[in-house]
């Protein structure tokens, strides 16, 4: 024990750098083996997505400018019909029913960065400030969503709640709730109220809950996968009422698609009669064609086959990773060894086994790896990188450990007593 001691003293330098090294590396490799776990999910989703969104329905609006004027002049009778039709489609199709319509809040008298701002991307943020009646307001990227839009793009919230059946039906009342993006957690949280402009309409909103960090959807406007970062996401409102809101996002809502699951055909004729027996006609909402889902498709293939790249570039990272921990450490018990050879040598002469010795030297590195393998527990589970990464790591280090005791046994058998004994004798 006592040489243990003085040896855990005298190569105090070196167990600092083999810690800190080590923790370095499996908090590394932890964070990739995440990383690895999340493309690998990602690419499975996006494959069977591709596979959904081939069978996708999509409605729209088809007016003309004279029944649009009749639609917002014609004291309701068109608007309730619309509305009837909406109501129908959520009733029978539920979640693989999804209304996505984008009308930005205009938030009012708020200091935001500019990344939050609608049109921010394509350099067009300018437009989206302007002032009236002494209040300046900021136009911010907004949703307004259905039900089915978190489980269809499979979103989860970092904190709070998802939208309630009752939030859907929150037009006109107080406080309307609202999702907000992952970079918003920074400057709010949950509770928090802020006033705004839905549609020219002054509103005020109340935050329940944040999405996910790196959560994304499929935008069907802009064609392409958009992270949920920078939006704002509030219900559509199936208690709409008849006035300027109203008939405004009520024409919005008619934009909206159906995960029909095979069954295309079926789904389209079952849609094509719920709009006759609310009393309209394809001249108000109809189908847009077919092919608008192709380039929907490849977008998510492509994107399943990128995810799957990556995942693959990320294994080989993981085995050279532990490749080369492993190899470091064993240069470093290696040259421990070669340091001390002379101690060993006698202790050898005295008739210690070489299996003892090496257990000397696997306290020693065991302490290195346990104090470290606790740091970086603690670092990856405050970085959430996943259970799984986390025991895998654990499985790592155990395979470490019972590859340094086996190079040091081998290595202290090799151990030369020659030059003690003062030759070959």
């Amino acid at each position: 024990m006592k040489y243990l001691i003085r040896f855990f003293l005298k190569h105090k330098g070196t167990y600092l750098i083999m810690m800190l090294l080590l923790v370095l590396s499996t908090i590394f490799l932890g964070i990739v083996l995440g990383m690895g776990h999340k493309t690998d999910i990602a690419s499975d989703e996006q494959s069977d997505r591709s596979d959904e969104v081939s069978n996708i329905l999509r409605l729209t609006e088809t007016m003309s400018d004279v029944d649009f004027y009749s639609y917002m002049d014609d004291g309701g009778d068109i608007f309730s019909k619309i509305a009837a039709v909406i109501v129908r489609l959520d009733e029978k199709y539920e979640g693989d029913y999804v209304i996505q319509a984008q009308q930005p809040i205009a938030l009012k008298n708020i200091q935001i960065d500019d990344k939050f701002l609608n049109n921010y991307e394509t350099g067009g943020e300018e437009y989206s400030t302007y002032e009236s009646d002494g209040v300046k307001y900021s136009e911010v990227k907004t949703i307004q969503v259905s039900g089915g839009f978190f489980s269809q793009n499979k979103l989860t919230l970092s904190s709070g709640n998802l939208f309630s059946e009752d939030d859907y039906s929150s037009y006109g009342l107080e406080e309307i709730p609202v999702i907000l993006g992952s970079e918003y957690s920074q400057y709010y949280n949950i509770g928090d109220t802020f006033e705004g402009s839905y549609l020219y309409s002054d509103m005020k909103f109340k935050i329940i809950g944040f999405v996910s960090e790196d959560s994304f959807f499929y935008d069907n406007v802009k064609k392409g996968m958009i992270s949920c970062g920078r939006y704002i996401f509030m219900p559509v409102f199936m208690n709409l009422s008849y006035d300027d809101v109203g008939m405004m996002a009520l024409d919005q809502y008619i934009q909206s698609y159906i995960y029909t699951h095979g069954q295309y055909e079926k789904v389209r004729e079952d849609v094509e009669n719920i709009i006759e027996e609310c009393g309209l006609s394809d001249q108000y909402i109809g189908f847009m064609s077919e092919e608008s889902s192709e380039d929907e498709v490849d977008i998510f293939s492509k994107y399943a086959s990128m995810t799957g790249l990556v995942s693959k570039y990320l294994t080989i990272i993981i085995v050279i990773m532990i490749v080369c921990i492993t190899a470091i450490l064993s240069i470093v018990l290696v040259n421990l060894i070669q340091e001390e050879n002379f101690n060993f040598g006698v202790y050898i002469m005295c008739g210690m086994k070489p299996g003892k010795l090496a257990l000397i030297l696997f306290l020693f590195d065991m302490s290195v790896v346990g104090i470290s393998d606790i740091v970086t527990v603690w670092i990856l589970l405050m970085k959430n990188t996943g259970a799984l990464s986390i025991l895998i790591v654990q499985a790592v280090v155990l395979a470490i450990l019972a590859a340094s005791y086996i190079v040091c046994y081998v290595n202290l058998k090799r151990v030369d007593i020659s030059s003690l004994l003062g030759g070959n004798e």
